[in-house]
């Protein structure tokens, strides 16, 4: 699949794993929010993307754990 920035087929596919967060000092008040989405680099411009699946983008949503 070709790179969403700069088009080029030379991407990779990866396991991640990210702790999502809420900004400022409200945000230790929230769950961290934890994925281990598959994650798209493009090998000549450094570009990444993945998704969230629903059940964490539910929680980044409402501020409450699933």
């Amino acid at each position: 699949m070709p790179c969403n920035s700069c088009r080029s087929i030379n991407t990779r596919t990866f396991g991640g794993e990210i702790g999502m967060h809420f900004p400022g000092l409200k945000g230790l008040d929230r769950p961290i929010v934890f994925v281990f989405p598959k994650i798209q680099v493009c090998l000549d411009c450094s570009f990444a993307g993945f998704q969230i699946p629903e059940s964490e983008l539910q929680v980044l949503r409402q501020d409450v754990p699933a």
